[in-house]
């Protein structure tokens, strides 16, 4: 490659990445957006299959129902994400009620399904109770309980 083609491509990458920058949304800055953010990309995680994604959402402090350890979480979640059939994933009737700017108590229905398209063969529902606590500038869980609904 010559020289000017060399110029050419750093001159095209720089401008794509000016331009990404430029079109990508401001992060959210109310908190209460910045809560359904981390939750948006738990929820996306999740359906990806991605663990460690998932887990990035996970403050190191939590701790679930019946006293879970985070890294307990981390391989029920492990073991959920292996070998469940269920291929979408949506929260409905997310509540979000914050506790000052630090702290937030999330309810929300987590639907897994099974299938393709808007009538899928078969879903389980779990209502989870969530605590998110802000660490630095990110929102982490440190708390959950859930029960299956029928």
């Amino acid at each position: 490659m010559t020289k000017k083609q060399l110029l050419w491509v750093a001159a095209a990458g720089l401008v794509g990445g000016a331009a990404l920058l430029w079109m990508s949304p401001d992060p959210p800055q109310d908190p209460e957006a910045q809560v359904r953010a981390a939750i948006q990309s738990m929820e996306e995680a999740a359906e990806a299959r991605d663990l460690p994604g998932l887990m990035e959402g996970v403050s190191e402090r939590f701790r679930g129902q019946g006293g879970v350890s985070r890294d307990q979480l981390k391989g029920m979640l492990f073991m959920t994400l292996r070998r469940g059939s269920w291929n979408q994933v949506a929260l409905t009737d997310t509540r979000v009620v914050l506790e000052g700017v630090e702290a937030a108590e999330v309810s929300a229905t987590a639907l897994l399904a099974q299938g393709s398209g808007i009538a899928s063969a078969r879903a389980d529902a779990y209502r989870f109770s969530l605590r998110f606590e802000r660490e630095g500038e990110e929102w982490r869980l440190v708390h959950a309980t859930w029960t299956p609904r029928r």
